[in-house]
C-alpha cells in the first residue's frame, strides 16, 4: 500500500471562494510593483536590521528639520515607513501560507506520482503478458518517459 500522509479536497465552490478571497486581497493592495531583476540589484534592501535605522531617521528628521536635506519630503517618508510595515504583515501571511501550500502540494503530487508509477510499472508486467488492453495503456502513459534529442547539439569531445 502506497503512504497516504495527506487526504484533502477542495471543491470548486470552495476553490472559487479562496481565489475570490484572494483576488480581493490583491485589490485591497493600493499600489503593488513588479520589478526586473536588475531593478532589484539598484534597490536598497531593507531587512529586519534596518527598520530601526529608517525609523530612528525619520524621527531625527521630524525633530531636527534643518538636518534633513531639501530633497527629502518628511510625510512621503513616513508614507513610505507605514506602507512598508503594512506590506510586511501581509507578506509574512502570505509566505507562510504560499510555504505550505508549496509543501503540502509538494507532499500530494509525490503521492500522486507514486500512485501513477506503480501503474506504469504494473501496465509494463502486463503488456509483456499479453493482457488486454495493457498495450494500449502504456502507449498512453509512456509519453511521459520520451525525452527529445538534440540532435543540433555536439557531443562533449576530449582533449
Amino acid at each position: 500500500m502506497i503512504n497516504n500522509e495527506v487526504s484533502g479536497v477542495i471543491n470548486q465552490t470552495t476553490l472559487d471562494k479562496i481565489l475570490q478571497n484572494l483576488d480581493d486581497a490583491y485589490a485591497q493592495i493600493p499600489v503593488l510593483v513588479t520589478l526586473s531583476v536588475q531593478q532589484r540589484k539598484e534597490h536598497y534592501k531593507m531587512g529586519d536590521a534596518s527598520i530601526p535605522f529608517v525609523q530612528k531617521a525619520h524621527e531625527e528628521g521630524k525633530s531636527n528639520p534643518d538636518l534633513v536635506p531639501p530633497f527629502v519630503d518628511l510625510p512621503e517618508f513616513k508614507k513610505d515607513i507605514d506602507y512598508d510595515a503594512a506590506l510586511m504583515q501581509i507578506e509574512i501571511r502570505l509566505t507562510k501560507l504560499s510555504e505550505r501550500v508549496s509543501d503540502t502540494r509538494m507532499v500530494v503530487g509525490s503521492e500522486a506520482m507514486n500512485a501513477a508509477l506503480a501503474i506504469y510499472n504494473y501496465v509494463k508486467q502486463a503488456v509483456k503478458q499479453n493482457i488486454p488492453g495493457a498495450k494500449s495503456a502504456h502507449e498512453n502513459l509512456k509519453a511521459r518517459f520520451m525525452h527529445k534529442k538534440h540532435d543540433d547539439v555536439a557531443p562533449p569531445t576530449t582533449v
